[in-house]
């Protein structure tokens, strides 16, 4: 704390924008968070003396923007994810089994399920299984290593299965692919969007 100041001056030493991923619109279209902030130090001026005191941070401003997942480019910013994410679903009436399900969503009309199989006991290999309503094993994904949380980084997006970092295109409760379609993930200050190719897009700095 800083007693007997008379007056603080806030110098500012460091500003810019940090950049998180918060979901996606569509197929590809995200929405990302974009802070504004500048830090600094409080200089405390005493009756007699000048002093260093508290680092300060603040934040200017929040904006979130729906960003292309082929291109840089940037739509209109609004004050609230709310403002382009649609709600969760929630299910009511579902039979007891889909009370094992690790993530469940409708897509297309169609219910999914996402269930963990442990394939070898000796091993920390896995998969997982997308199921229908009708408990029907529609397609696995499999891993040699379960290196992801199976109740925190799996869930349902758009037409994605998406585990940790990672996005799996799904069509009709089928995998396109063993190889995610998208990896998007935060790094440092900005969100960094991978394709299947390797080619990578850099949402950083200003807007």
């Amino acid at each position: 704390m800083l007693i007997g100041c008379s007056i603080d001056t806030y110098e500012v030493t460091d500003k810019g924008y940090t950049w998180r991923y918060k979901g996606l619109i569509d197929d590809t279209t995200m929405v990302v968070e974009v802070r504004h902030w500048e830090s600094g130090v409080i200089h405390c001026n005493h009756f007699m003396s000048y002093d260093d005191g508290e680092s300060f941070s603040n934040t200017l401003s929040t904006n979130y923007y729906p960003a292309s997942l082929r291109s840089l480019k940037l739509g209109k910013k609004k004050s609230a994810p709310e403002d382009l994410l649609t709600e969760t679903p929630y299910f009511e009436g579902l039979p007891r089994w889909t009370e094992s399900c690790l993530a469940m969503d409708s897509i297309d009309g169609n219910f999914y399920c996402v269930n963990a199989l442990r394939l070898d006991e000796y091993s920390y290999a896995c998969a997982l299984t997308i199921v229908n309503s009708e408990k029907l094993d529609l397609d696995t994904l499999e891993f040699e290593r379960c290196s992801f949380d199976l109740h925190k980084d799996i869930s349902f997006a758009a037409h994605y299965l998406k585990i940790s970092e990672d996005f799996y295109a799904i069509h009709d409760g089928m995998l396109k692919s063993q190889l995610p379609t998208y990896r998007i993930k935060d790094v440092g200050n900005s969100v960094i969007v991978v394709n299947q190719r390797g080619d990578s897009l850099f949402f950083e700095g200003e807007p």
